[in-house]
């Protein structure tokens, strides 16, 4: 009897064991994941989001509409200047929207593309962080996307 007793404390104790390096793992994973996505947004200059129009929501159905409604260019322009949008579905919990705009009518920003992250509300979409970086005409600053000023 005290033979079973001490085998079912040490199964007890394995489980237990288990369970905790299980909780220990996840929120490694967890942890790593929000250092991937700061090193991301840290490539970016953080846009204020509380300073968008209050005529624009910031949830939705469409994440692509909310970030072309915000970021993207309402009017026609001149030259070679094209958008291009990309969604990053791979994470359930999170969307992110890359805008891409090439070809800027700037005679010192050549491109500026735009981050826009989104987390899932109540069955839509909310806005949750955005930021962006430029790259520069040639003999105006970076070639490579930055956040530093072009001249």
């Amino acid at each position: 009897m005290k033979r079973n007793s001490t085998i079912l404390i040490i199964l007890f104790k394995i489980i237990l064991l288990l369970i905790l390096i299980g909780c220990s793992n996840k929120s490694k994973k967890e942890s790593n994941i929000q250092s991937y996505l700061t090193l991301e947004r840290n490539e970016y200059i953080p846009v204020e989001i509380e300073n968008i129009s209050e005529d624009i929501p910031l949830t939705g159905k469409n994440p692509s509409k909310i970030a072309l409604a915000i970021f993207g260019f309402k009017d026609n322009v001149e030259g070679n200047f094209q958008e291009e949008l990309t969604v990053n579905t791979n994470n359930p919990n999170q969307l992110i929207v890359t805008l891409a705009q090439m070809g800027f009518p700037d005679d010192s920003v050549r491109n500026i593309r735009y981050r826009i992250e989104f987390i899932p509300k109540d069955n839509q979409w909310h806005l949750v962080w955005a930021g962006w970086q430029q790259m520069c005409w040639p003999g105006r600053g970076s070639q490579d996307w930055t956040t530093e000023q072009c001249f």
